[in-house]
């Protein structure tokens, strides 16, 4: 794939999948795979979210790093508007410039709170 049919795919990506700034606190709580146990359980700072990935940072866990084996994330968020929409996701990438932060791509939130994330975004 070159640049130009990179770029393209990622402005096609972006207006199907708008993305909306936020600075809304999450409790995030660590998954194991395969198994699903809780590894451990914090809060993070949502900075930025659509329906298909969201972007964490100031992250704070009590082990105060992250896990070496792979991990899944429940994101719970934690704001008037937003309130009780949780979601699953897997990490896409992890960040340590400066600050740890992680982009997550969603892989499952029920209907109902797409819906109403939807909404939000748009407007």
């Amino acid at each position: 794939m070159n640049m130009t049919e990179t770029i393209n795919k990622r402005q096609s990506e972006y207006q199907k999948f708008p993305k909306k700034t936020l600075n809304v606190l999450s409790r995030l709580v660590l998954l194991n795979l395969p198994d699903g146990s809780i590894i451990e359980e914090g809060s993070a700072r949502i900075e930025n979210i659509s329906l298909s990935e969201v972007l964490v940072s100031d992250i704070k866990l009590p082990s105060r790093s992250l896990p070496l084996e792979t991990f899944q994330v429940v994101l719970f968020i934690q704001d008037e508007v937003l309130d009780k929409i949780h979601m699953l996701c897997s990490v896409r990438k992890i960040n340590t410039n400066g600050k740890i932060s992680m982009r997550l791509r969603i892989d499952r939130i029920p209907e109902k709170h797409q819906a109403r994330l939807w909404e939000f975004i748009r407007k």
